[in-house]
């Protein structure tokens, strides 16, 4: 599944790479992210399978 590129821009994050466990590195810029906005225009369930996808 790919996110709509409206939700990519709006809600962008960093990928990093990996730390030396091979785990993945993200920064995610919550204090950027306007939720609230998304939520109200019925975007709920679009939002939440792209934070779950992170």
């Amino acid at each position: 599944w790919e996110a709509p590129k409206q939700f990519q821009l709006e809600f962008a994050y960093d990928y990093d790479g990996l730390d030396k466990d091979g785990c993945p590195v993200v920064a995610i810029p919550f204090g950027k992210w306007d939720v609230r906005k998304a939520v109200e225009s019925g975007q709920k369930a679009i939002y939440l399978r792209y934070f779950d996808q992170l």
